[in-house]
């Protein structure tokens, strides 16, 4: 140290590195372990799972990690979800290997109840699934597994590696439906909050508690051997037009190369349930 009480430059350096480095690592676990925040609102109107998204329109939160906005509403006896995206990607992942909505009543990523659906089409990867501002599809293939996709439902759990197929119409407290508007891919979900006899599958919690909600699409599997095309075909492009990319080859005009291998989406969001704000009020009156 020089006489005059000042400290080198050369010792500060240091100094400052190894705080930056310390700061960085109680950053960055903080900011990968951050869940993105959906908040549940009472269900003051009512609400008809029928694929429109009339409803939902001030209630949604943009999840730019799954790439889709989450609307949520809440009563004392069921929890209503709303899913909507224009991603190509996404749209067609859901469509051929199914969507599933995970519900932990602790709040957590536990993937111990589940509901699958639609359940996949699952055929072949090349097979065209349409855009959504497209006509109707033009192939009997696609209306038969759509059919399919659609009318049946998954529930998972909550025993370890219990799941049970069954019609959407036979499930008691259940419905779902999804639609393919103009604006995008619309899918409703009506689930009871907490388990009875009357309502054996329901998230199973109080309806004051915080919940996790998972999305999980799979990523789709193709060969892609079978995908290849000479250069200078091009494809149609957009939804199903050319490899399972959704927009059709990145190597330019032509069209040769492939696009990257898709993405599974697994997002997990924490959600608050909305509480009944007539209790308040009758609370507040019975202490008058």
């Amino acid at each position: 140290m020089k006489a005059n009480g000042h400290i080198p430059r050369s010792s500060v350096r240091p100094v400052r590195w190894i705080l930056i480095a310390a700061l960085a690592w109680v950053i960055i676990p903080a900011a990968a372990s951050a869940r993105p925040e959906i908040a549940s609102h009472w269900r003051d109107r009512e609400i008809t799972v029928d694929g429109q998204d009339a409803e939902w329109s001030e209630a949604r939160t943009y999840v730019k990690d799954a790439k889709m906005s989450i609307a949520a509403f809440n009563d004392d006896e069921y929890l209503y979800l709303c899913i909507m995206t224009n991603d190509q990607q996404v749209l067609r992942q859901a469509m051929m290997q199914g969507l599933t909505i995970w519900l932990d009543p602790d709040g957590g990523k536990d993937k111990e109840f589940g509901v699958r659906f639609p359940i996949g089409m699952r055929g072949d990867p090349s097979m065209r699934v349409p855009m959504p501002q497209e006509a109707e599809p033009d192939t009997a293939e696609f209306h038969e597994r759509f059919g399919q996709a659609t009318t049946e439902i998954e529930i998972i759990g909550p025993e370890k590696d219990q799941t049970r197929r069954m019609p959407v119409n036979a499930v008691v407290g259940i419905d779902a439906t999804l639609n393919m508007l103009p604006e995008g891919f619309v899918y409703e979900l009506r689930i009871p909050l907490v388990q009875t006899d009357d309502h054996p599958f329901a998230v199973g919690i109080d309806r004051t508690d915080e919940i996790g909600l998972g999305v999980e699409i799979p990523a789709q599997e193709f060969d892609r051997s079978k995908m290849e095309r000479p250069q200078g075909m091009g494809g149609r492009g957009g939804f199903g037009g050319g490899p399972p990319g959704g927009m059709g080859g990145r190597g330019g005009p032509g069209g040769g190369s492939m696009p990257e291998r898709p993405k599974p989406v697994d997002t997990w969001c924490k959600m608050k349930l909305a509480a009944n704000p007539g209790a308040a009020t009758d609370l507040e009156n019975s202490s008058e």
